[in-house]
């Protein structure tokens, strides 16, 4: 019964994870040393870019340095609302990167509703 439960959460989270597009562009310098609490050696294939990403915007890292600003935003929800964000002298070629991620991100998140509903 737990596996069950586990598993329904998980589906919910995925449900709730599909029904909000996200895509963030941001431009500057950013220095981050890493290393692992334990002393252990980092594996730079695992890191998860969020986590560093939030440490370098909060500033909670003293191992964190640089200036980092949001430049695009889009932000679409399956209902139909939206938000975009463009700061006012986004480059050509900034523009160009953040709308073909934007591509890819639908493209996928169509290609996962398709399997799901293959799936159900």
């Amino acid at each position: 019964m737990l596996k069950i439960k586990a598993a329904l959460e998980k589906l919910d989270d995925a449900m709730i994870d599909f029904s909000t597009l996200s895509v963030a562009t941001y431009t500057g310098d950013l220095s981050v040393v890493l290393k692992a609490d334990d002393g252990a050696s980092i594996k730079l294939n695992e890191l998860d870019f969020n986590d560093v990403l939030q440490k370098a915007i909060s500033g909670a890292s003293a191992s964190t340095e640089g200036k980092i600003e949001l430049v695009a935003l889009n932000t679409h929800k399956l209902d139909g609302d939206g938000m975009v964000f463009r700061q006012k002298d986004i480059s050509p070629e900034l523009e160009t990167a953040h709308n073909a991620a934007l591509s890819a991100a639908r493209e996928t998140r169509e290609g996962l509703l398709a399997l799901v509903k293959d799936v159900f």
